[in-house]
């Protein structure tokens, strides 16, 4: 929590270690972070989100895909983890992505 806060390169893993973890804790600030969170923080926790197995996985990424004004870069990362999760199966996010504007080919700065 304590290193979500600081201005640290290594930020980036709070994100990861919130949209890895189970704990009512960690689905607290993922909230916090959806509400109030800068598109950077949005974009780490949305990459957190690409291996994570938590159950409410799909539920965070569509309230992210749902904000307003998000960044060339956090539309790119929402279908970046989203597809595969599509190809796979899943309708939801199959759903999701149809509610996302089109992606650009390569990573924006």
């Amino acid at each position: 929590v304590e290193l979500s806060k600081k201005a640290t390169e290594n930020k980036w893993m709070a994100y990861y270690t919130f949209a890895h973890s189970p704990r009512p804790e960690a689905e607290t600030l993922i909230r916090g972070v959806i509400r109030q969170g800068t598109q950077e923080a949005l974009i780490s926790l949305v990459q957190g989100f690409d291996d994570s197995r938590i159950p409410k996985r799909l539920t965070f990424l569509r309230e992210i895909a749902r904000l307003p004004n998000k960044s060339p870069k956090l539309v790119y990362w929402l279908h970046r983890i989203l597809e595969p999760i599509g190809n796979a199966g899943s309708a939801e996010a199959e759903q999701i992505l149809k509610q996302l504007p089109p992606a650009m080919e390569n990573e924006p700065k």
